[in-house]
């Protein structure tokens, strides 16, 4: 169907903003509560990957069990990372983005009241003090963070080298870090067909971080991941 996407298009973000605004009240009722992202997530992606046509597989689920804290790290791709990462976070998990994220209506606000965290990479102070707000919520309240460490969007480049927030972290507070891996977009899906394609999303073998410095950290998890997308993006 040639015009498939600009019809794709309109569902889609009328879903995004239509169920945002729907969804409102109750992070005003329960504040700051992990669980807000949990289930709003949860229906946003189960109904937008619908309406994108996108067959989305979750591999090795049981290790995002939310009952054992850690630091998942993920490969962030674009702005439909809202639904494919989305539809994965565990409960108890808050998430931390870039500042711009405050600013898109309605989202902005859902995210900071779901307890997420905003950070301001362009200042070395600020993304610090976002990180130690991050290390507290893990020890006083024993939440999981999830943290995309490339910092930036990365379709069609490929992975992209890791930032080392995610990985202070995981060593400050002992820990596992689990990477996870999404394959490609532009290599799996195609939005202008009917059934726009697969995208799989793997949770990896965890890492344990005793004994590993931040950058043994961060290189082994970039290398699990890189190695993750190569295997996976062979089969969309």
């Amino acid at each position: 169907m040639p015009g498939m996407y600009p019809v794709r298009l309109v569902l889609v973000v009328a879903w995004f903003f239509g169920f945002s605004l729907i969804f409102l009240p109750i992070v005003f009722l329960r504040p700051f509560n992990a669980n807000n992202s949990y289930l709003y997530c949860r229906c946003l992606g189960t109904v937008g990957l619908w309406l994108m046509g996108v067959k989305y597989e979750i591999r090795n689920s049981d290790k995002l069990d939310s009952s054992r804290p850690c630091v998942f790290v993920i490969n962030h791709q674009s702005l439909t990372d809202v639904f494919f990462v989305g539809r994965l976070l565990p409960q108890n998990t808050v998430t931390v983005g870039k500042s711009s994220l405050r600013w898109i209506p309605l989202f902005g606000w859902i995210f900071w009241l779901g307890g997420n965290l905003f950070i301001d990479r362009r200042n070395r102070a600020r993304s610090m003090a976002t990180m130690k707000k991050a290390e507290d919520l893990v020890k006083e309240k024993g939440l999981s963070v999830m943290i995309a460490p490339e910092g930036t969007r990365s379709l069609k480049q490929g992975l992209l080298p890791f930032k080392r927030g995610a990985f202070y972290l995981a060593a400050n507070t002992g820990l596992k870090l689990q990477p996870i891996a999404i394959t490609s977009f532009h290599k799996g899906v195609n939005y202008w067909r009917w059934n726009a394609g697969k995208v799989i999303a793997e949770a990896l073998e965890p890492i344990p971080v005793q004994g590993k410095t931040v950058d043994e950290l961060s290189e082994i998890s970039h290398a699990a991941i890189s190695r993750a997308l190569e295997r996976l993006d062979k089969e969309v």
